[in-house]
């Protein structure tokens, strides 16, 4: 049974015939297949370019520190890690991400300790369309 790797849901469970690719990158392609609503949790809604300056507007490098750390969250609401490595390690690894682990701990550790960061990015897309066990 195909699940969507963020939240867990069956397509049965979410009424959906298929999964949508987020692309991490285009050449060579790289990216991982979602939900609808696990994509646009990553995105915020948005377009990648207007991704890309949201994400400048609070100090990040680029729409991917951005994409990492709303995956990071989102991930955290399905099922709880008990550090940043070990929530590095899976986001790294499970969602096929361009960046290691070490690189994913380090953004993580900035981003997640940033009060402004995390207000920012709280929106209606972040946690829309959770399984009921997330712990939002």
């Amino acid at each position: 049974q195909v699940t969507c790797p963020l939240c867990r849901q069956s397509l049965a469970e979410l009424g959906i015939q298929r999964l949508d690719y987020h692309h991490w990158r285009r050449e060579p392609d790289q990216g991982v297949c979602l939900c609808r609503s696990c994509h646009e949790a990553i995105n915020g809604g948005t377009r990648d370019y207007e991704c890309d300056w949201r994400a400048q507007e609070l100090g990040l490098k680029n729409k991917f520190d951005l994409q990492i750390t709303r995956l990071a969250i989102r991930e955290q609401a399905v099922n709880t890690h008990g550090d940043i490595e070990g929530l590095s390690e899976t986001l790294s690894t499970r969602y096929n991400l361009v960046h290691s682990a070490s690189e994913v701990s380090h953004l993580l550790s900035q981003t997640l300790q940033s009060e402004a960061i995390l207000e920012d990015i709280a929106d209606q897309y972040l946690f829309v369309d959770l399984p009921e066990h997330a712990q939002v």
